[in-house]
């Protein structure tokens, strides 16, 4: 089949139909060609690739750090990742991205790239309580405008909940749930607050980043679970989050 390039710019945003979707993952697999056009239409995948090409630099251009006590180091290591994770995020959008623009679809570019960043040792090495994790994640809900979003995480079906955080997105607050699969596969809700005139929208699905991802609209925020490769386990939890976040909306 032959695919336009809106059809594979849907598909890179996650905006596509599940039917279009579904047929571009399938000829992907066997298609070089494809993947070589969409990599050529994402408009972040060189800068990225960069980006992580210097992250990947010689050791002596990285930044010492002080010494580590070895009993502390566990749980130190999984409140710090985060930190250098957001510090990450803030070094490839400040050198490597393109200036953004104001559509719905930039904000998911951004976070595509940055939930690139997440390897299994991020989400492994990160563990908080329960009671830790709704805070975190009612914190987020507040900064976002969205009582009751602690109560979301634990709808998710596959996917364990380990962490909530607050990112920026050009000066606007983003919640950032992040998950991990039975397999240790880093998965994010991320979800940002817009114009009350939004409407709601049905589940897009796609590619973001090489991660399957899937993306919706309710009355007041926009939402993007991405992650992994595995399209039927976030198309499913996307359906479960969209159901409950319009509920908080009403």
């Amino acid at each position: 089949m032959t695919y336009t390039d809106e059809d594979l710019i849907a598909f890179l945003d996650g905006t596509a139909s599940e039917e279009l979707a579904a047929s571009i993952e399938t000829e992907l697999a066997e298609d070089s060609d494809l993947e070589d056009r969409l990599m050529r239409l994402d408009p972040l995948s060189a800068p990225v690739s960069d980006a992580f090409s210097r992250l990947k630099g010689p050791a002596e251009s990285a930044v010492d750090l002080p010494a580590i006590d070895p009993e502390a180091r566990a749980g130190s290591l999984a409140r710090f990742l985060p930190l250098v994770a957001a510090a990450v995020l803030g070094a490839v959008v400040a050198t490597a991205l393109m200036p953004p623009s104001p559509d719905a679809a930039d904000w998911r570019v951004q976070v595509a790239n940055y939930q690139a960043l997440y390897g299994e040792s991020t989400v492994s090495a990160t563990q908080f309580s329960s009671e830790e994790l709704a805070e975190q994640t009612t914190v987020a809900g507040q900064e976002i405008g969205l009582a009751g979003l602690e109560t979301v995480p634990e709808l998710a079906n596959g996917l364990t909940h380990v962490r909530t955080q607050v990112l920026q997105v050009d000066g606007v607050p983003l919640a950032q749930i992040v998950f991990r699969t039975d397999n240790g596969i880093p998965v994010a809700l991320c979800g940002l607050p817009r114009d009350s005139g939004t409407a709601v929208s049905e589940i897009g699905v796609g590619s973001m980043s090489k991660m399957r991802s899937a993306s919706f609209d309710t009355g007041s925020h926009s939402w993007l679970l991405i992650g992994g490769k595995d399209s039927d386990l976030i198309v499913e939890n996307a359906k479960l989050f969209q159901s409950a976040l319009e509920g908080l909306d009403a």
